[in-house]
């Protein structure tokens, strides 16, 4: 990854972010205006169109838009979940008809796998697809908590259903303008609120087989192998969020008097800043970790549940300070110390809740042992037999 280029990507967007207010509503001005740059292209490889930069790019960008507007930065990060699916799943046809208008900023995907009765147990769903006499699939069912959806510029979603065989799971892409598929009522949400949250209803949806992503039952696979890029990106949100909470903190403590001095210079204040800023700097570290760990082509399970783990666990009590040292002003709704408190608690949610990521990091440790570093063996393989 070429350093000057990366800084040029995040001067260009923060740029773009800060000319784009938003209207309280989905941020629609703001995607535009990224889309038209590019941001889109940061994480995927040249020969797809992308600008090469790997997730280690993309995911330093998404702080900086994090840092700044969560909602924006949730928008962009759903986009790259789709886009990461297609990429690794979709034939060079499919990634002619379908990635490149996304990379080329023609509109987004949402990714549609969590259903009412189907959360951090993904192979619970009910969406059923089954094959028909003629070729084409019929898919019926009900995705939950969709964000990304029902904006002028969403075009469908990735959809994660059961079948053909009963116990195994095939992905679609399916177009928002399908006979049958529609949207719920926008779901309002403590965090993470004008992302354009809905249910998704497929009631007799056909598509044809260039929709399906992947062999027939190996939908799965596929989506947990996203999950593992879509955390390390959500961990990225979080230290942007942790980011904005620290240096809001320490401008208001400078700022503000109080017993005829700066909050800063009261112990209990100063000791809040500082440990804004121990928490920034710890969820940075770890999400860098894991992004450079999927760039180089390392497995990545155990270092993005990792990552999204202890970000997201920092972006709470990074939250929870902020409103601390800000005080009566923290409280406000509008401001940027309320935003972060409901953000904060979505990002502990999404792409594995902290206590999916704790199964899973508790499976590796006692069937194989944890590594020091993604480079490095597992304690438990490092000692077998001694």
């Amino acid at each position: 990854m070429a350093r000057a280029a990366l800084e040029e990507w995040r001067r260009r967007i923060r740029e773009a972010v800060g000319a784009a207010a938003g209207d309280g509503g989905y941020p629609l001005e703001a995607v535009r205006r990224l889309l038209a740059l590019g941001v889109q292209r940061i994480p995927f490889d040249p020969t797809v169109g992308g600008e090469g930069l790997g997730l280690r790019g993309f995911t330093a960008v998404l702080e900086d838009i994090a840092a700044v507007d969560g909602s924006l930065a949730a928008v962009v990060m759903g986009a790259y979940s789709a886009g990461a699916f297609l990429a690794s799943a979709a034939t060079p046809e499919q990634r002619r008809a379908l990635l490149a208008p996304l990379l080329a900023g023609e509109g987004m995907y949402a990714v549609a796998v969590t259903e009412p009765e189907a959360g951090t147990d993904v192979a619970a769903i009910r969406t059923r697809c089954r094959r028909l006499p003629d070729g084409t699939w019929r898919l019926d069912g009900r995705k939950a908590f969709i964000s990304n959806t029902g904006h002028e510029l969403w075009r469908g979603a990735v959809v994660l259903a059961r079948g053909p065989d009963p116990d195994r799971h095939t992905a679609f892409l399916v177009p928002a303008d399908a006979p049958g598929f529609s949207l719920g009522p926008v779901r309002d949400t403590i965090g993470w609120s004008r992302v354009g949250v809905h249910d998704l209803v497929l009631d007799g949806v056909v598509v044809g087989d260039e929709r399906r992503l992947g062999e027939p039952g190996k939908g799965m696979g596929l989506a947990l192998a996203t999950f593992d890029r879509g955390r390390v990106a959500v961990a990225s949100l979080a230290c942007g969020l942790c980011r904005a909470a620290w240096e809001e903190a320490d401008a208001y403590a400078r700022r503000r008097h109080s017993f005829g001095d700066p909050l800063v210079a009261h112990e209990a204040v100063a000791d809040h800043v500082l440990r804004l800023w121990r928490l920034y700097n710890r969820a940075r570290l770890v999400t860098r970790q894991a992004a450079e760990a999927a760039d180089a082509g390392l497995p990545l399970a155990v270092w993005a549940a990792l990552a999204k783990w202890e970000a997201t666990d920092a972006a709470v009590e990074a939250a929870r300070l902020g409103v601390q040292v800000m005080g009566g002003r923290g409280l406000l709704r509008g401001t940027g110390a309320a935003a972060r408190w409901g953000d904060a608690k979505v990002l502990e949610i999404v792409e594995g809740t902290t206590e999916a990521l704790t199964l899973v990091l508790r499976r590796r440790l006692r069937r194989e042992g944890l590594a020091a570093a993604p480079e490095e063996e597992p304690r438990g393989a490092a000692h077998a037999g001694a």
